[in-house]
């Protein structure tokens, strides 16, 4: 996406009405995907394949960060009246899919890419 491309998608993503769902730091997945592809659309541009190599690091990050954020244990309580032990575990999701997971569409989205470029 060049800078004249990017600038349009500025542009009507201010108009459009729509709704993004994330519990936790979830919203980090789109925040990652969205600066990665721009620093590599801006820093890449003689090679073609920049979108997809900006695409690649962002699924890699993503995973990383995914993982560590979904992978702690929460708080164990037992209840009082049943004597039931119930865990509390804080999830980072973006539209119901754990952040890591969202590293496999944009993996991919990167090899479309590659193919659509061949």
């Amino acid at each position: 996406m060049k800078i004249d491309h990017f600038n349009y998608f500025i542009f009507h993503f201010k108009t459009l009405k729509q709704m993004i769902v994330w519990s936790g730091l979830g919203f980090l997945s789109a925040v990652i995907v969205i600066v990665c592809t721009a620093i590599f659309n801006s820093v890449l541009t003689s090679v073609s394949y920049h979108t997809s190599i900006g695409l690649v690091v962002a699924a890699a990050i993503n995973w990383w960060v995914g993982t560590n954020l979904n992978s702690g244990e929460g708080r164990l309580l037992k209840d009082e009246e049943t004597g039931e032990m119930i865990r509390f575990k804080r999830n980072h999701t973006l539209f119901w899919i754990p952040m890591q997971w969202w590293s496999v569409a944009f993996l991919l989205l990167a090899v479309s890419l590659i193919f659509k470029h061949n």
